[in-house]
């Protein structure tokens, strides 16, 4: 009996340890959206909104997305260090 347990906790064990591991997907993009740059940084914030419109999850996963400002206009120091904190 005491051997049909141990391989019953055994098995379960592997297969426990076989299952993936469900974390989500955390995507960080920085671009200009103000200052002299913007001209390029917002299209491409808008690109990347509308690319994770169309797909926030792959093979089950969640992606999350955070979009950030680099802090470019006039040399936003204090904003750059408020993002490096996210």
């Amino acid at each position: 009996m005491r051997k049909q347990w141990t391989k019953l906790i055994a098995g379960a064990a592997v297969a426990l340890a076989m299952t993936p591991a469900r974390a989500g997907i955390l995507v960080g993009v920085v671009t200009s959206q103000t200052g002299p740059v913007s001209s390029i940084g917002i299209p491409y914030g808008r690109g990347v909104n509308a690319g994770y419109a169309y797909a926030n999850e792959v093979g089950g996963e969640k992606i999350r997305m955070i979009l950030l400002e680099d802090g470019s206009l006039n040399g936003d120091q204090e904003r750059t260090q408020a993002d490096r904190g996210r």
